[in-house]
């Protein structure tokens, strides 16, 4: 319509100008500085996916802890290792897949399969 840009990346970025064919790019998102309606939708997903992390992340570390003998996740040290490690191998994810979907693909096949392996 009229009432927004054509595309979906010119309402979302400005300055694009000094980048000619910025469309045609690797990473188009990557061209211009963010708008403020950018930076607020950036900050609204950002707290939706702390939120789900919320969920997340518990139901993997206990289904983690499940699977480890009960000695030994009876030991306070055995259970921050296990956070902690959760923690990393999550980050170590987050910075190593670029694509949005798969990552959300990854995150909610993990906590399905810790579940049932739970179960």
């Amino acid at each position: 319509g009229n009432l927004g840009p054509e595309n979906i990346i010119d309402g979302l970025k400005y300055r694009r100008d000094q980048f000619p064919g910025w469309w045609a790019t690797v990473n188009p998102w990557n061209n211009g500085s963010p708008t403020l309606f950018a930076d607020a939708l950036g900050w609204g997903l950002t707290l939706h996916l702390l939120c789900s992390d919320a969920i997340y992340v518990p139901v993997t570390v206990v289904a983690t802890e499940a699977l480890l003998p009960r000695s030994w996740v009876a030991r306070r040290s055995v259970s921050i290792a296990v956070r902690v490690f959760v923690a990393l191998v999550r980050l170590m994810v987050a910075a190593q897949v670029q694509d949005f979907i798969k990552m959300t693909n990854l995150t909610s096949a993990a906590c399905v399969t810790m579940n049932n392996i739970i179960l």
